[in-house]
């Protein structure tokens, strides 16, 4: 069994999150981000960089990424379909 581990916190569904996007925006806008990203258990940086690659991709390429993530996690990524629940 191959072991990786990461030691960074800051990883996106594309990888690491190596470049930074700064934005200004109007007190009403930071105001509704932080509301609707706290409503979703998200910090602005979450539901920004989700909202962004939504707009840019689709939600169904952001959904198949995240989708990958969870099946990985779960051991299903290799042999799809491999249950392995207790």
């Amino acid at each position: 069994m191959d072991t990786k581990f990461s030691r960074s916190g800051n990883t996106g569904l594309n990888g690491k999150l190596t470049c930074e996007l700064k934005i200004h925006i109007d007190e009403l806008t930071q105001t509704e981000l932080l509301k609707k990203s706290s409503e979703i258990g998200m910090n602005k940086s979450e539901y920004g960089r989700m909202a962004i690659m939504i707009a840019l991709f689709g939600i169904d390429y952001v959904i198949s990424l995240q989708q990958s993530k969870i099946k990985l996690v779960a051991g299903i990524g290799a042999n799809e379909g491999t249950d392995h629940a207790h």
